[in-house]
């Protein structure tokens, strides 16, 4: 898995310099940063060669197909160009006032509102342990989401097109920056890890259904573009299935609980 990710790097990093060299860029002036960031790519070997030594594969192969999974629909989203906004139109086009309300309604399972009562009732009612979990995907979730909209600041695709319209009932939701989806990291974070966890089938494909209308309500709704849902889609699934292996060693490593509310606690003050 290491070998799989030193790879990743190297192709698109050659491909990067082979892109910058045939386009000029590369010039004698940037070599300080250059070798600046030499310098924090061979740190950044040696601290991650020491922690993935401490990781056991369960996690170490969850963390790279993630990292992979995450690249790849980023670069394929991004690649598709306007074809995003494509899609948006087309699900513009079957409108109709009964199914407004119904994805109207449905975006709603993906407030943080259902989240924090979902994971309190799981908390309380069927497993502390859970309750922990879903609490733990839904926070680091949160944070990395308010950290990616703060970092690349896409604006709703309304915004970015003047000519597309959306259903009205939605806008005063759809605040802030647009990348990625709030609503999708919560419903996919908050049904994917029941669905991780549970072990009543009809439970699962409840679970699962919910997890998949969210994000397509948003999108027919109009106040997000497939990026916004996809990548997000994906880093909520990443955080399901990287958290549920440390989570579960919580009972006889009593120790990894602490670490985990530690670390939220943290984030929470930062």
């Amino acid at each position: 898995y290491l070998a799989c990710m030193q790879l990743l790097f190297t192709i698109t990093g050659m491909t990067g310099i082979i892109g910058r060299l045939c386009s000029g860029l590369l010039r004698p002036g940037i070599l300080p940063y250059a070798a600046v960031g030499s310098v924090c790519i061979l740190l950044g070997a040696v601290v991650g060669g020491k922690i993935a030594g401490k990781l056991n594969a369960q996690v170490m192969r969850t963390v790279v197909y993630a990292f992979v999974g995450i690249s790849g629909v980023i670069l394929l989203l991004q690649h598709t160009g306007g074809n995003t906004m494509k899609v948006l139109y087309a699900l513009e086009s079957i409108r109709v006032p009964w199914l407004d309300t119904v994805m109207a309604a449905i975006t709603h399972l993906g407030e943080e509102t259902v989240f924090m009562v979902a994971a309190l009732f799981v908390f309380w009612c069927v497993s502390k342990r859970h309750g922990y979990y879903l609490l733990a995907v839904g926070f680091a979730g949160t944070v990395l989401n308010q950290f990616l909209k703060l970092l690349f600041r896409i604006p709703r695709p309304w915004v970015l097109d003047s000519d597309f319209t959306i259903v009205e009932s939605a806008r005063a939701q759809a605040t802030g920056y647009s990348f990625p989806s709030g609503h999708t990291q919560n419903a996919v974070g908050t049904f994917g890890g029941i669905a991780r966890f549970t072990r009543r089938k009809w439970v699962r494909v409840a679970a699962i259904v919910v997890a998949v209308l969210v994000p397509l309500s948003r999108m027919y709704l109009g106040v997000h573009t497939p990026l916004d849902v996809g990548v997000a889609a994906v880093i909520a699934v990443a955080l399901v299935f990287a958290l549920y292996p440390l989570m579960e060693r919580s009972d006889s490593r009593h120790g990894v609980m602490g670490a985990v509310l530690a670390v939220m606690l943290a984030l929470a003050v930062g």
